[in-house]
């Protein structure tokens, strides 16, 4: 059983591979975008990146103010640092002509592997 520090760090990691998938999902294996649906994505990408880089700055969950938990300084900080270092899309890029595809299927292991870790944790204890 994952204490609640734990949990509140895979349900952050498990969301924001959820949001990674959805670009992922609107991007398909698409050769071409249409206009609005380039926005939706610029718009879903600015937002997770922006959201990434705060955390990742923070190296907590939520802004709080409380000192970085074990679980967060395990498995939280590192994350985000890895994958923003993967995170090398300009926002304002075309989602096709930039590869977004390849840079979020690395952004997203970063994240796939931490949540595999505490869900181990989960199974084991």
């Amino acid at each position: 059983m994952l204490s609640a520090d734990e949990k509140a760090v895979l349900e952050s990691l498990q969301d924001y591979e959820r949001r990674i998938n959805e670009i992922l999902d609107l991007l398909g294996e698409r050769s071409s975008i249409p206009i609005e649906d380039e926005s939706r994505l610029k718009d879903l990408l600015t937002s997770l990146k922006s959201d990434m880089k705060a955390a990742g700055r923070r190296g907590k969950v939520n802004d709080d103010g409380l000192p970085q938990t074990e679980a967060e300084a395990s498995y939280f900080a590192g994350t985000l640092a890895g994958a923003l270092t993967h995170f090398s899309i300009r926002t304002n890029s075309h989602p096709i002509s930039a590869n977004w595809s390849g840079c979020l299927f690395d952004v997203r292991v970063d994240f796939t592997h931490s949540i595999s870790q505490l869900l181990g944790m989960q199974r084991y204890r």
